[in-house]
């Protein structure tokens, strides 16, 4: 579909639609992710997110528990671990905050997340509010 991350949130519906590999996914919570890393983390310096979050993708990725996907990137641009990492902490945010079970392959509830990749929640809820969020389920049969 190539859609950019400032398009994302405005088709959202298309997260919808049957076949869509990221059936259920809340592409809003998924941006903001991203956003708070670029724009307020990068701001301020977070040292602590920083010293942490890279150790903390390679660790899941080497364990298996954060598996390869693809993207669509720029004609011309191969994907790469690079690209693995940088999605790690957005979709494992996506996952810790929508808390719904079965909606993505891996860190898809608060639940597995603190049990299969305890350092990563640690991180997550010094930064996300622990108590639970408005149910995002958006698409009906999803």
């Amino acid at each position: 579909m190539g859609m950019t991350d400032v398009s994302m949130t405005a088709n959202s519906g298309w997260l919808c639609y049957p076949g869509n590999p990221d059936r259920g996914g809340d592409p809003v919570i998924h941006e903001m992710v991203h956003t708070i890393n670029h724009i307020v983390f990068e701001d301020i310096n977070e040292v602590y997110f920083y010293e942490r979050i890279y150790h903390l993708a390679l660790s899941a990725i080497e364990k298996g528990i954060f598996l390869p996907f693809q993207q669509n990137l720029p004609e011309g641009e191969q994907q790469d671990m690079s690209h693995r990492v940088g999605e790690y902490w957005a979709m494992t945010v996506e996952g810790y905050i929508m808390d719904r079970e079965g909606f993505k392959s891996s860190h898809d509830t608060r639940e597995w997340v603190e049990e299969n990749d305890p350092e990563l929640f640690e991180l997550i809820t010094r930064y996300f509010p622990t108590e639970t969020w408005p149910d995002g389920k958006f698409c009906p049969d999803a």
